[in-house]
C-alpha cells in the first residue's frame, strides 16, 4: 500500500508503543493503586533503553503487537478475578490467542495468569483456577501441533544449549535491573555471574512476604526463561520483560506502611531511595542510549536509500527475471549486541515493489571475514569475481566507506559452482 515510504511504518510503530505505554499505566494503576507511581512506571517504560528495536524497526512490530494483546489480556483477566463473569474470561482467551499468534513468547501469559489468580483472586477458589489454567495450556498445545504439522520453518531459530541458556538468563536479569548496557557489556563473565546471584538473592528476599512482588518476580522470570531457551539477549525481547521489572522497582516507592518485607523503617527508606535512584538512572540512561541508537538507525536508513538509488542509476531498466548477486552487504550498521539492522528481508521487498525484481532472484555472498556487521553469507574469493562470464546475472558489491554499491560484472560460472558446493556441504542453499 505504501511502497518504500517509511513514514507510515514509523507512525505505526510509534503509535503502538504509545498504546502499550498507556496499558502499562493502567496495569500500574491496578497493581500499585496510585496515579503518581503509575505515571512514573509508564514514563520509565516509554524511554527504557531496550525499546528502540520495536520503535525504530518495523519488523519489531510482532513484539509490540504481542505485548499490546498480552497486557490487554492480563487486564481483562484481572477483572475476571474480581467479578468472576464468564464473558470476561472468554475475552481474555481471545486476547491470549491474538497475543500468541503475534509472537510465540506470549506463552508466559498462560503461567502468570493462574499465579495471579492464586494470589489475588477474591471470587475464585483454588480448584477453579487450576481448571481454568488448563485451557490456555491446551490452546498452546494445539497451536504447537499445528505448527509441527504445517509450518515449514523449524520450531526454534537456535537450538538451546545449557551454557547459552544460562548466559542469556544471567545477562537478561542484569540488563533489566541495571539498565546500563555499555557497562554490563564490558564486565567480565565471572563478575556478571556473581552479580546475577547477588541480584537474585536480593529479589527473593525482597519478595518473601509481599504477594505483589512475588507475582512480578515470577512474571520477569517466566518471560526471561522463554526467550533465553532460543536466543541470547536481544533488545526487542526485553520489551515485555521490562513491564514487570519496572513495576517491581516502582513498588519500592510505595508508602512505608504498605511494605512488609523489612521491619525497620530505616531499611524501608533505603529501599525507597534505591527505587528513586533506579528510576532516575533508567530515564537518563534510556534517553541517552536511545539517542545514540537513533543515529545508527538514521544511518541504516541512509544506506538503504543509497543502495536503492544506486541500483536505479546503475541498472535503470532491470529485467524482473534477472539474477542479482549481492556481495558484502551489511547485516547491521554497528554490529552486536545492540544492532541497527539493515534490510534483512526488506531489500528483497523494496526491489520487488520498486523495480519488480523477483525476491527469489537475489542471492548473497561475501568476500571478507565475519566481523559482526557483514551478513553471514557464502564466502567467495574476491579475485574470481572479476573472472566470471557474462549472463543474465548482475553482481553488486557494497562499499561501507561510501555506503554505495557498484556493479562488478555480469556473470554466472564460478558463483554457481561455489553455491552448489555449499549446498552439498549443507552450509547454504542459493537459489540459482
Amino acid at each position: 500500500m505504501f511502497g518504500v515510504n517509511p513514514k507510515v511504518f514509523h507512525l505505526t510503530t510509534v503509535l503502538l508503543h504509545l498504546a502499550n505505554t498507556g496499558l502499562v499505566f493502567l496495569l500500574a494503576q491496578k497493581l500499585l493503586k496510585k496515579p503518581t507511581t503509575s505515571l512514573v512506571a509508564a514514563g520509565v517504560f516509554a524511554v527504557f533503553f531496550s525499546h528502540y528495536e520495536v520503535v525504530y524497526w518495523i519488523t519489531g512490530i510482532s513484539i509490540s503487537l504481542m505485548v499490546f494483546f498480552y497486557l490487554l489480556a492480563l487486564l481483562v483477566f484481572m477483572r475476571f478475578t474480581d467479578d468472576s463473569k464468564p464473558p470476561n474470561y472468554l475475552i481474555f482467551l481471545v486476547l491470549f490467542i491474538l497475543s500468541l499468534l503475534s509472537h510465540e513468547y506470549a506463552v508466559s501469559l498462560a503461567v502468570i495468569t493462574p499465579f495471579y489468580g492464586w494470589l489475588f483472586g477474591r471470587n475464585l477458589n483454588k480448584s477453579t483456577i487450576i481448571k481454568l489454567s488448563l485451557i490456555p495450556l491446551g490452546i498452546i498445545s494445539i497451536l504447537l501441533v499445528l505448527k509441527i504439522l504445517f509450518a515449514q520453518a523449524s520450531l526454534v531459530v537456535t537450538s538451546p544449549s545449557p551454557v547459552r541458556f544460562l548466559a542469556s538468563v544471567i545477562k537478561s536479569f542484569l540488563f533489566l535491573f541495571i539498565p546500563l548496557p555499555h557497562i554490563i557489556n564490558s564486565l567480565p563473565k565471572p563478575v556478571l555471574t556473581v552479580g546475577f546471584f547477588v541480584l537474585i538473592t536480593f529479589l527473593i528476599r525482597l519478595s518473601l512476604n509481599n504477594k505483589l512482588r512475588q507475582f512480578l518476580l515470577l512474571w520477569i522470570t517466566g518471560t526471561a526463561l522463554v526467550f533465553s531457551l532460543t536466543s541470547l539477549p536481544q533488545a526487542r525481547y526485553f520489551y515485555l520483560s521490562a513491564v514487570p521489572t519496572i513495576l517491581l522497582i516502582i513498588s519500592l516507592l510505595q508508602p512505608a506502611k504498605s511494605l512488609k518485607t523489612f521491619s525497620l523503617h530505616s531499611k524501608i527508606s533505603h529501599l525507597q531511595l534505591a527505587g528513586g535512584l533506579w528510576v532516575l538512572m533508567s530515564v537518563f540512561s534510556g534517553i541517552t542510549f536511545l539517542q545514540g541508537q537513533k543515529q545508527y538507525w538514521i544511518q541504516n536508513t541512509r544506506v538503504t536509500q543509497n543502495i536503492l538509488t544506486q541500483f536505479q542509476k546503475l541498472y535503470p531498466n532491470p529485467n524482473p527475471k534477472m539474477q542479482i548477486y549481492a556481495v558484502n552487504f551489511p547485516d547491521s550498521i554497528n554490529g552486536p549486541p545492540w544492532q541497527a539492522y539493515v534490510f534483512r528481508r526488506g531489500l528483497e521487498e523494496a526491489l520487488r515493489l520498486r523495480y519488480r525484481v523477483y525476491p527469489g532472484n537475489i542471492s548473497y555472498f561475501r568476500t571478507q571475514p565475519l566481523d559482526g556487521k557483514v551478513r553471514e553469507d557464502t564466502l567467495i574469493d574476491e579475485k574470481e569475481l572479476h573472472q566470471l562470464s557474462p549472463n543474465n546475472i548482475v553482481v553488486f558489491a557494497y562499499h561501507p566507506a561510501t555506503e554505495n554499491i557498484e556493479i562488478l560484472n555480469k556473470a554466472v560460472g564460478i558463483i554457481e559452482r561455489y553455491s552448489q558446493s555449499k549446498v552439498r556441504n549443507g552450509l547454504r542453499k542459493a537459489e540459482l
